[in-house]
């Protein structure tokens, strides 16, 4: 079985390069998780980052002060 990770195998590089942009986010809109208050996450917001961090993609937010 060919890897992406041979350095011997361009072939399987590019195949996964090419799978790895196309599933990859275009806009900051699809990365950005906005959050109330990081103090007090709700469902949303933590199955929302979680989700993005599962992607290596998550920016959060917040507009909370003090």
């Amino acid at each position: 079985m060919s890897s992406p990770f041979d350095l011997g195998d361009g072939t399987a590089y590019a195949a996964w390069r090419e799978r790895k942009l196309a599933a990859a986010p275009r806009k900051l809109e699809d990365i950005l998780v906005e959050i109330d208050d990081p103090r007090a996450l709700t469902p949303a917001e933590t199955r929302r980052s979680r989700a993005g961090w599962a992607g290596n993609s998550a920016s959060c937010t917040s507009t909370a002060t003090g």
